[in-house]
């Protein structure tokens, strides 16, 4: 018996529409959660595995690459605008990062001394009549002296001061990047005071003068500000500021921007600030003998024998301040250096001819080895274990590890 189709019963199923909005919701929240959860690990892994390798001291090195020179001996280096400035007896050159020669300048100097701001510099012969300016696409001009060069600085824009001695007479002058002698350049030093310094600022337009004066037995510092801009036009010599300091030698001044200037003496380090109408913005009183300063825009750093707990296996200290003159770390080590400075990346170094130890702001010891060859320079890559050594003969880009 053949059968009809068979017939299939439908239901109505009835659906709360607001539960399954509500499933949906916790649904989509669930995983929400997963992901924020996953995110927050993978964040907190990061974060640990930054922090160990920020904490972490390295103690050896590999060569990534490393690139010949010709070098004559007793050259200096100086970094200078993200590249390398090389200046000797015979002449001078500027080297990348990657060891390719940029432009090269030749001369004869005696004792050859070189300062560095921005992307200029005054290469100049101490004690002897000769400077160059120079800056990253070469030779600008030549400046010959009548008296012996004791020192020079160099600003910003290219403007140099020089200081100029020749038994108990001194004469500071001014000069552009073209080697022109600027209006009321010439500044006769009168009786009664020795220059030991001169520094310019950023700008080129304030310059500081350090004068030491010796009489009836006293000894007595006086730092003079000169303003050559606007603001130094209608005052007396172009003097904007004088202070004098009783039986304090303050042998060292360096401005570190357009109105920030460190002088550093035996018993104290002032901070000076302004270039209309200079002033003391931070003293620091010094007990200990400096043996060695170094300064950045951000602050300053002396180097003291260490009278520490660990004196014996640390015989130095290095205390760093910042521009208020205020300690924010120090860090005891034992390396008999000959260079001490602030890196580009606001990082340490310390090195001897083949001992090389770099030392973080915060105070915590980064890199500490010994080299196979002399070492005359480091620069930071771009990452952060990365540097270019400057080493006789050749250029070596380094990973520390």
């Amino acid at each position: 018996m053949r059968q009809g189709p068979h017939k299939t019963s439908i239901k109505t199923v009835n659906i709360d529409i607001e539960e399954m909005n509500a499933r949906i919701k916790e649904h989509r929240r669930n995983i929400f959660l997963r992901w924020l959860l996953i995110i927050a690990i993978t964040a907190g892994c990061v974060f640990i595995v930054g922090l160990i390798i920020h904490m972490r001291t390295y103690t050896s090195y590999k060569i990534t690459k490393q690139i010949q020179r010709n070098d004559v001996s007793d050259a200096g280096f100086l970094q200078m605008d993200g590249n390398i400035l090389k200046y000797s007896a015979d002449g001078a050159s500027y080297i990348n990062l990657s060891g390719e020669t940029i432009w090269s300048q030749s001369y004869e100097m005696q004792q050859p001394q070189a300062d560095v701001c921005g992307q200029y510099a005054a290469i100049y012969d101490l004690q002897g009549n000769q400077i160059f300016i120079v800056d990253k696409s070469g030779s600008l001009s030549n400046i010959k002296t009548s008296l012996p060069i004791g020192r020079v600085s160099v600003s910003g824009n290219g403007v140099i001061a020089v200081l100029t001695e020749e038994g108990m007479s001194s004469l500071i002058q001014l000069y552009d990047k073209d080697a022109n002698q600027l209006a009321k350049g010439e500044i006769h030093i009168k009786n009664g005071g020795y220059p030991v310094d001169v520094a310019l600022s950023d700008n080129g337009q304030g310059m500081g003068v350090a004068m030491l004066d010796v009489k009836d037995g006293s000894l007595k510092t006086t730092i003079t500000f000169y303003n050559f801009g606007s603001v130094g036009q209608d005052e007396s010599d172009n003097i904007v500021g004088s202070f004098s300091y009783s039986k304090t030698v303050m042998p060292r001044i360096e401005f570190v921007s357009d109105d920030e200037m460190i002088a550093f003496g035996d018993d104290k380090v002032i901070v000076f600030k302004g270039n209309k109408n200079p002033q003391e913005e931070a003293t620091l009183q010094v007990k200990d003998e400096i043996k060695s300063i170094l300064y950045d825009d951000e602050g300053f750093g002396l180097v003291f024998e260490n009278d520490g707990e660990d004196k014996k296996e640390n015989a130095y200290k290095l205390s760093l301040y910042n521009m208020q003159a205020k300690i924010q770390n120090e860090v005891t080590f034992n390396i008999s250096y000959n260079d001490i400075y602030f890196m580009s990346n606001g990082e340490i170094c310390l090195q001897n001819d083949n001992e090389l130890m770099i030392i973080k702001r915060n105070g915590r010891i980064k890199f500490t080895s010994e080299f196979d060859t002399e070492i005359y320079k480091i620069v930071p890559g771009r990452l952060y274990r990365s540097y270019t050594v400057m080493m006789p003969k050749e250029t070596c880009k380094i990973r520390i590890k």
